[in-house]
């Protein structure tokens, strides 16, 4: 499942702002699944190109055999070894984990919307990180000068179930392509270091 998500993903990321709308155009349990799963796949390619080149031993700890009893089968424990292997920073961190929650509260709740408080409070600390963070706060199609306009843009724009579901679909688009380039500079690097 990683590769096909891996290549609608190559097709996809030539305009971010088209991935991003495609998320939107979905219902909101779609668009939290569809992006977690898109992020869950991604972090299983970045920490396999993390590990030595076993492929059997890699598919086996990393759970691409779809063998729920992988050590780092789930998207929780992905994003913590990621990050443990430096192959992540804090506000990647942070942000994969806001969304994995997101992603959660749509998977186990049967009457749940972007417009549901539990949802907004994340959603809300999501935000937060882009605010914080130069390289996410700023994005192709708007340029922000300083956190303050862009806490300003969202303010005034508020936290309604529209909105919430375009920042969620804006953020994990976002990490989507920070993923995404990371498994294209890992998978460089290793084709760079295999012998010839």
């Amino acid at each position: 499942m990683a590769r096909k998500v891996e290549d609608f993903t190559n097709r996809t990321m030539g305009s971010p702002v088209l991935f991003a709308k495609a998320l939107v155009d979905k219902r909101d349990r779609e668009v939290a699944i569809l992006a977690g799963a898109f992020l869950d796949s991604l972090l299983a390619d970045l920490v396999s190109l993390g590990l030595r080149a076993d492929q059997k031993e890699v598919e086996d700890f990393v759970g691409l055999d779809a063998d729920g009893r992988a050590p780092v089968g789930s998207f929780g424990a992905r994003i913590q070894l990621a990050y443990l292997l430096n192959l992540i920073d804090k506000p990647t961190l942070r942000a994969l984990r806001l969304i994995k929650d997101i992603r959660n509260l749509f998977s186990h709740h049967v009457s749940i919307s972007f417009g549901d408080d539990r949802v907004v409070s994340k959603v809300r600390k999501l935000v937060e990180i882009f605010a914080d963070d130069p390289p996410r706060k700023a994005r192709k199609d708007r340029q922000y000068q300083s956190k303050e306009e862009f806490v300003a843009k969202v303010e005034k724009s508020g936290f309604s179930a529209n909105a919430c579901a375009g920042y969620f679909a804006g953020a994990a688009t976002a990490e989507i392509k920070l993923l995404h380039e990371a498994c294209r500079r890992r998978k460089a690097k290793r084709r760079q270091m295999l012998p010839d």
